[in-house]
């Protein structure tokens, strides 16, 4: 990945880069552990099939590695796939980097993008490509999305730099805009293709976030209300 990941994900016990937060324990944990986001964000799990006959072998399990290159390559070529026909779409966008992107709501023209070294306070929904929700913070009581710009996945982190508070974009994002090939947390695959539906609600002064014994954002901010 070209960026370190951080995005927060609750479900990801992630998002942030990557992506996906600071809304719950799983979320601040998938923010520390993060390679680029969230997610925001966490290192992926694999899983090691065990051995068929209850007892385990005493040697080491040659086959997983190559099952799991196997699944990493063909979930590659199915998101190329799907992205190179949502690109299609009239509505759609493609940046030099790849990263797809649809305006659904446009903010007012003259507010400011936030740089990498930028707080932003942010709403989202990031679904797998078949619709599978991975992690919102719209859902379950849960508050904006608090954090550094440059702690995202790289996805977030150029879109962000192009989008103004009020704008709410749906991003198309390339595993390697995301968690690449090793997925996050058991619930993004290796080689995943994401989708995320995101509102920038505004800019935030970092030094006004307040945050737990980790550093970590405190999960009970609602950063919406301080705009």
């Amino acid at each position: 990945m070209r960026i370190a990941l951080s995005l927060s994900a609750a479900a990801v016990a992630a998002l942030l880069t990557a992506a996906c937060g600071q809304q719950d324990a799983d979320t601040d944990a998938a923010a520390q552990d993060s390679a680029p986001a969230e997610t925001e964000m966490a290192d992926a799990g694999k899983d090691i099939p065990e051995a068929d006959g209850g007892e385990a072998d005493a040697g080491p399990v040659d086959l997983a590695p190559e099952q799991g290159e196997t699944e990493a390559d063909e979930n590659l070529q199915e998101a190329e796939a799907w992205l190179a026909e949502n690109a299609e779409r009239d509505e759609v966008q493609v940046t030099e980097s790849g990263l797809q992107y649809e305006v659904l709501e446009a903010g007012p023209e003259d507010g400011e993008s936030p740089s990498p070294f930028d707080w932003v306070c942010a709403d989202y929904t990031g679904e797998l490509v078949d619709g599978t929700v991975f992690d919102s913070s719209r859902e379950g009581g849960r508050k904006p999305l608090a954090y550094p710009a440059a702690g995202f996945i790289p996805a977030w982190i150029e879109a962000l730099s192009m989008m103004k508070p009020g704008d709410r974009w749906k991003l198309y994002a390339h595993p390697e805009l995301a968690y690449g090939p090793e997925g996050a947390g058991g619930v993004i695959p290796p080689n995943a293709a994401l989708v995320f539906d995101m509102e920038l609600l505004g800019v935030l002064n970092g030094d006004d976030v307040p945050r737990n014994d980790q550093g970590q954002p405190d999960p009970d901010y609602n950063c919406a209300e301080t705009l």
